[in-house]
């Protein structure tokens, strides 16, 4: 029997799909626990993240992790450059590059501001989310250099900011 699937906590008392929602990852931690290799744990682990975002916003409620989630997508999508030639000479390219940087400095912003005061307050997230910003404020001086290897460079460093920031708080 598991804690709290035929009594959802009140906000999600009314989603008729709590209790499967909580088997599904119930399910996958039995997995996990009965797999051989690291590896195997790890992918009967993967889902459990989008699952909880997915019963969260069903039922419209946001918490910190949501905005780490957010954040991540949004470095996800503008880390695609990472492997690309960059034509600067493309006005579609350098544009949809600007408008992925915006996204994402946007995304850490909304991330920075929605932390718990204890998380906002912690000197090693502030180094993720100011370095992350910091830099991302410099890749526009890249782009408009048409300077490829700097914005390379700042990608390989946000992305490790990214990374850890998940690992912490997603």
């Amino acid at each position: 029997m598991l804690p709290y699937a035929d009594s959802p906590p009140a906000a999600f008392a009314h989603d008729p799909r709590f209790g499967e929602t909580l088997e599904r990852i119930d399910e996958a931690l039995g997995r996990a626990s009965a797999a051989d290799a690291t590896d195997a744990a790890r992918d009967a682990l993967a889902g459990i993240p989008a699952t909880l975002a997915e019963l969260r916003a069903r039922n419209h409620v946001i918490v910190f992790a949501d905005h780490v989630r957010e954040a991540n997508r949004a470095m996800d999508r503008l880390y695609a450059y990472r492997h690309r030639d960059i034509d600067f000479a493309d006005q579609a390219v350098v544009d949809d590059l600007r408008a992925r940087l915006a996204v994402t400095a946007y995304a850490y912003r909304e991330c920075d501001a929605a932390a718990p005061p204890d998380i906002a307050s912690d000197p090693a997230f502030r180094r993720m989310i100011d370095g992350t910003l910091g830099s991302l404020d410099l890749m526009w001086e890249a782009i408009a250099a048409g300077d490829q290897r700097t914005v390379i460079n700042i990608l390989r460093e946000v992305r490790s900011f990214d990374r850890l920031l998940w690992l912490r708080h997603g």
